[in-house]
């Protein structure tokens, strides 16, 4: 699981993600230090606390973390 950060989702269930920054081709750069001074979504990317938030704001699936078995 993933923490703060840009999250994106290409609907089809798949999440992408950036701790950091997001970096367009177009040189337009979204950086964390300043996540919270933007309006969202920009092409696609909002900031979120954890993928958990994401999930649920982007209407994904939520994440499924399987049992580990103890030996």
């Amino acid at each position: 699981m993933n923490g703060p950060g840009f999250y994106c989702s290409d609907n089809q269930a798949d999440l992408m993600y950036s701790d950091t920054m997001i970096h367009f081709s177009d040189g337009v750069v979204l950086l964390a230090t300043e996540a919270d001074q933007y309006s969202y979504p920009i092409r696609g990317w909002s900031w979120y606390q954890d993928e958990i938030e994401a999930r649920a704001a982007l209407g994904l699936p939520p994440l499924v973390i399987p049992e580990q078995e103890l030996p």
